[in-house]
């Protein structure tokens, strides 16, 4: 089975996990299974186009056209168009997101040469909704989780309902609901492992991903503010690529004003090993993602899963998380980890201090969440059911 998957951006090195990474993990497990696998994506660089072998996975870097400059979540790719046109025809195209200009040209494009087409959500920016009759064309939306879903199938409501208002869904696919199908998200269980040995001290909680207003990290820096008294060595540790921005600016200002500037400290890009020990003598990862951020926005989809989630889990690290989207999929309360409200900093700093103070506690959130991740949520296992996927699509009478 000849496979092609289509992101926007890709990792330049072979780099473990977050979401950014999804669909070279995917591709990458489904070659690993022995598929004839591609991945088009754009990269730095002045090349037009850069091609390199990991393992058995082909990866091409496009240097992309943005109809808005310096937009590269919209990317135009023609070398991979005229590929697509004249090449080898593939079985599978895989596309990513759904906002993207492009896709106006590929899906029907794909379509007339006779592949199965799937698509992934994985949120985010883009342009705006294909039309419906492109979605139409689509033949299986393969989503992370189910809140995803929701956002695909007609027959829900028009809007959907939170704790805290009503937001418009944005699909406008015809929804039958053998059209969707729930893959979820993966971790590569031969990276993000254990550690062995006693834990770092001083403890610290740690985040990871990028510093933007809709994941909350305001929140987590307050909790760990009324912590101080009784957790005086606890930190805050924040990794990831961080760009300047007013958001970073404020989340320094408001550690400053509560007195644990010395102990929230941004860890910057890391490199895979070093991630690797970060997440390995974390206390507890924690996801404080909201619907409210304070750039005065209201979001319907501000985590359709939470993968950094399932990668503190598979290296023994206890999770705390908002109640908020999909992330409740995988983080249930008292089982796999702790949950608290949208915005809740009080309920936060209630929920870590339960880490801190029951071992019993702590144990059963590792065992049980480890045990998850193991059984649902590798890449093998994902890379499995979207290969089950496809070959129905291919079984199917053109």
């Amino acid at each position: 089975m000849r496979i092609v998957h289509v992101g926007t951006r890709l990792p330049e090195a072979t780099t473990p996990g977050g979401g950014g990474n999804y669909p070279y993990d995917l591709a990458k497990a489904e070659s690993e299974l022995g598929e004839d696998v591609e991945i088009w994506g754009c990269g730095a660089g002045s090349k037009w186009l850069k091609h390199r072998v990991d393992g058995a996975l082909q990866v091409y870097y496009e240097r992309p056209i943005t109809i808005r400059p310096f937009h590269q979540s919209d990317p135009l790719f023609v070398r991979f168009f005229l590929r697509l046109a004249f090449g080898q025809k593939p079985d599978v195209v895989h596309f990513y997101q759904y906002k993207i200009i492009q896709y106006r040209w590929l899906i029907p494009l794909a379509r007339r040469r006779g592949c199965a087409i799937c698509l992934t959500d994985l949120g985010g920016g883009g342009w705006r909704n294909l039309p419906a009759r492109i979605g139409a064309m689509v033949d299986r939306f393969l989503l992370l989780s189910q809140y995803n879903a929701r956002f695909f199938l007609r027959g829900y409501e028009t809007e959907f309902k939170t704790d805290h208002g009503l937001w418009a869904t944005d699909h406008n696919y015809s929804g039958s609901p053998d059209r969707i199908v729930v893959i979820g998200g993966g971790v590569n269980e031969k990276f993000f492992m254990p550690r062995e040995g006693p834990p770092d001290l001083p403890p610290y909680l740690l985040y990871v991903g990028r510093a933007m207003p809709h994941k909350g990290l305001e929140v987590i820096i307050r909790a760990l503010g009324r912590l101080s008294e009784r957790f005086p060595s606890l930190q805050l540790r924040i990794a990831g690529p961080q760009k300047v921005t007013e958001y970073l600016q404020f989340l320094r200002a408001e550690s400053e004003r509560l007195g644990v500037a010395d102990r929230v400290i941004f860890l910057g890009y890391c490199t895979p090993d070093t991630l690797l020990q970060t997440y390995q003598g974390a206390t507890a990862l924690v996801m404080a993602s909201t619907y409210r951020p304070i750039d005065g926005r209201r979001l319907a989809k501000p985590e359709l899963l939470g993968l950094v989630l399932l990668e503190a889990m598979a290296c023994r690290v206890p999770v705390i998380c908002s109640r908020v989207a999909g992330l409740l999929e995988t983080v249930h309360e008292g089982e796999t980890g702790l949950t608290f409200e949208d915005r809740d900093e009080a309920g936060l700093a209630g929920c870590i201090e339960r880490l801190l103070t029951d071992a019993e506690l702590r144990n059963k959130l590792i065992e049980n969440a480890y045990r998850m991740v193991q059984e649902k949520y590798t890449w093998t296992r994902v890379a499995q059911k979207c290969l089950e996927t496809y070959k129905e699509l291919l079984r199917q009478p053109t």
